[in-house]
């Protein structure tokens, strides 16, 4: 029997073969994003039916707008895009300086494996050690934002949003409304103008039952004016309608015109048709019943915020205790108010909403209160970060700001829907890098603060040679990232500065200084504009590594089709 080469074709590509994949598909894509970066960074216009509307200067969405026409580039552009996008939705920044960190540590590497034969794992291992000492040491140069300082908010927000200016001035005016603790939500505005809105009180995401209770002339909200509110935490049945209620009604709201809110996590539909028919009822005998009905969940602490900004007490319909309430009601009406009724100045309604405003709380109770949830954003810190906690953590501020009445909604404006969707997503990014910032604090911007952390910080004498290997990769990447910064700026200027931007870069590093692009003078760290959150160089060198580490530690790819 003759021997013959079989032609078997498969779906596996080697080592070797993938990591030239890897490297061609980096240098397409840092290429493509590298152009947008910085100060004098350029626009890319993007392919669609609304030109017009598509030309963008944001590293992220020129990321997402990459296509190859293989599977394994696209593929390795995927998991940049995965990485990148945790990014972003993190710190608000840095996408873009990650994927040209990405492109230089991985040339570096896998050239440092070549040559030493180091096993990759190892490698790779040995670099997220180093990588966690320059967090580290990132910590400890940070400048914490107080509201002494909190003018630098400005900077951050205009850096993370292409530098716009306008958008940084916005969001400083509002944190210095709401404090360092407040919350800042975005929506589209109906015009052309930024406008934005400070919300006073607390606000629940629950509105009045039925619009019987619209007691204003657009037909849309009801307002009350130094309210009582009975909260209760489980379901108001047909029975107890004229055991109490229309008692509650006569007495209360009608006999000393108070209104009466009831907020209840649900209502049997017999409450709510003897209710509206009560109110039909004496608006015929030209008696307004100032009255409204309300839900909340059960179950939940936040329930427990309202009562506590209410001074309320929390009650079963079932229970003892209510029937101890409503003895005191027969016995003294003016007892049960004080005793048994949530107080504030008004409150606002409409069909989504309900704002309680001037809560009647014990203000060391609320401390209290507002410490023990710190304490519980604290613990989740100290636990692995994880989608779990990060909600867990957002929920609990949520929480605080609302309590606290700092809470803000920026509404975005535009020409267009589109125009105002794009600046949308632009100005989440300035919220986000804002937040981080006050969150951990800044530091100086450009992408040489982690070549300053690596110049500047000693290593200790018994440290392996290879932390020195691998730091000095990590300097050179950044300072790299830096470059190509400076090299935007020809595209503008004219000018030919790639001979002295070495010598720059190097003297930048030494004295601790920062080059602003914008007004071409040098800065020194302490007192530059050009920063940004600590945490955005953390994950920017942490998303690099992540790109990496998945690209070099493969030792071969799998496609879906044999290849051809």
């Amino acid at each position: 029997m003759t021997e013959k080469e079989l032609n078997i074709k498969s779906n596996i590509i080697n080592k070797e073969e993938f990591q030239e994949y890897a490297e061609q598909t980096l240098t397409i894509i840092k290429e493509a994003i590298s152009k947008s970066l910085g100060y004098y960074g350029s626009t890319t216009v993007l392919e669609d039916n609304y030109m017009k509307d598509n030309i963008t200067k944001d590293g992220f969405t020129i990321l997402n707008n990459i296509k190859f026409n293989n599977s394994i580039s696209a593929t390795i552009l995927g998991i940049i895009k995965d990485i990148s996008g945790d990014l972003v939705r993190t710190v608000g920044d840095g996408s873009t300086s990650s994927v040209i960190v990405s492109y230089y540590l991985y040339k570096s590497l896998i050239d440092y494996i070549k040559k030493t034969h180091i096993a990759p794992k190892t490698l790779m291992d040995l670099t997220k050690n180093v990588v966690n000492n320059i967090s580290t040491e990132l910590e400890k140069i940070a400048t914490p934002i107080t509201m002494d300082n909190l003018e630098v908010i400005k900077y951050i927000a205009s850096v993370s949003n292409n530098n716009d200016d306008g958008s940084g001035n916005i969001i400083y005016d509002i944190y210095k409304k709401i404090g360092l603790s407040g919350m800042l939500f975005l929506e589209e505005s109906t015009n052309e103008e930024d406008s934005y809105e400070i919300h006073e009180g607390l606000t629940t995401n629950y509105g009045y039952v039925d619009k019987i209770f619209v007691n204003r002339e657009n037909q849309i909200d009801a307002d009350f004016s130094n309210p009582l509110v009975l909260l209760f935490n489980e379901k108001l049945t047909k029975d107890m309608v004229n055991t109490w209620i229309i008692d509650l009604l006569g007495s209360i709201s009608a006999n000393k015109n108070v209104p009466l809110i009831i907020c209840a996590p649900a209502y049997d539909i017999e409450v709510i048709s003897t209710i509206k028919n009560n109110i039909q009822i004496n608006q015929r005998r030209d008696i307004h019943l100032q009255v409204a009905l309300t839900t909340y969940a059960t179950n939940r602490e936040d329930y427990q915020d309202l009562a506590l900004y209410l001074n309320a007490p929390i009650y079963d319909p079932n229970s003892e205790e209510w029937d101890n309430a409503l003895m005191t009601f027969n016995a003294s009406p003016e007892l049960f108010i004080t005793q048994s009724c949530g107080h504030c100045e008004s409150i606002h309604m409409n069909e989504r909403t309900t704002t309680y405003v001037g809560g009647k709380f014990i203000p060391a109770k609320m401390d209290a209160w507002i410490e023990r949830l710190q304490t519980e954003i604290d613990g989740y810190k100290q636990q692995d970060p994880s989608s779990h906690v990060d909600i867990q953590i957002y929920n609990l501020r949520k929480r605080i700001a609302n309590l606290k009445g700092q809470i803000a909604t920026l509404f975005v404006g535009g020409k267009t829907e589109r125009e105002r969707k794009t600046r949308k997503y632009l100005l989440e990014d300035s919220i986000a890098a804002t937040k981080s910032a006050i969150d951990h604090g800044y530091v100086p911007g450009m992408g040489l603060t982690i070549p300053k952390v690596v110049t500047h910080t000693p290593m200790a004498e018994d440290t392996p040679k290879e932390y020195t290997v691998i730091e000095n990769i990590i300097h050179d990447a950044f300072i790299s990232t830096a470059k190509e910064i400076l090299e935007n700026k020809k595209h503008y200027l004219d000018e030919d500065t790639v001979d002295n931007n070495d010598d720059l870069i190097r003297n930048l590093i030494i004295n601790r200084q920062t080059y602003n692009l914008k007004t071409q003078e040098f800065e020194d760290d302490d007192k530059t504009h050009i920063i940004n959150s600590v945490e955005t160089e953390q994950m920017i060198l942490n998303s690099a590594i992540s790109i990496v580490n998945l690209l070099v530690t493969s030792n071969q790819y799998l496609s879906k089709m044999p290849q051809q």
